[in-house]
């Protein structure tokens, strides 16, 4: 019990270590390709092309999906932090402005999954039905709206589905927040 307590009392130094975390991968990787180390297009490649080792022979993570697993975690703590906070000192207009942009971050982000999932599995097919698939299909780009600034389609779709997850854990969580002040 005393671990959990602890682990309560340092929530604000988990969220901010994790989101400096998250933000300082996805800095390393597209300085990288700013700096001409990596190609800068299509945007997010060298996010998806390697693998990081976690555990050699066991568990293996695209740069992409740390950054996202950490920022998420960071979110997810920063709003647990906010808790006692937000109840106590935050007004129905302050809750107002978060729900709005949340659920306007749910509207964009669940439009793009869906939007990116969509391409991602019509390429496959196309390649799939002329006998093209021989390479690795985590390499799919989007090339719309501008062909010459083409987003990876698994980088777009874990950014977005990170923009979706944590604009749904902000809701539920101002949604708590009212509800416990209501009280």
């Amino acid at each position: 019990m005393h671990i959990i307590e602890s682990l309560v009392n340092i929530r604000k130094y988990i969220a901010i270590s994790s989101i400096l975390i998250s933000i300082a991968i996805f800095t390393y990787y597209i300085g990288r390709s700013i700096l001409g180390i990596d190609p800068l297009y299509p945007f997010g490649e060298n996010m998806v092309k390697y693998e990081i080792v976690i555990i050699p022979n066991l568990i293996y993570l695209k740069p992409v999906t740390l950054a996202i697993i950490i920022g998420y975690l960071g979110i997810l703590t920063l709003l647990s932090h906010l808790t006692n906070y937000a109840i106590k000192n935050w007004s129905e207009h302050h809750f107002f402005i978060l729900e709005v942009i949340s659920g306007t971050l749910m509207f964009i982000s669940g439009y793009e999954i869906l939007f990116n999932f969509t391409l991602w599995n019509s390429l496959i097919s196309s390649l799939a039905k002329n006998g093209e698939i021989s390479d690795n299909i985590d390499l799919l780009y989007n090339i719309f709206p501008n062909p010459n600034n083409p987003w990876n389609l698994v980088f777009a779709s874990k950014i977005f589905y990170f923009t979706f997850l944590s604009a749904i854990t902000t809701f539920y969580y101002v949604n708590r927040w009212r509800s416990f002040k209501i009280k």
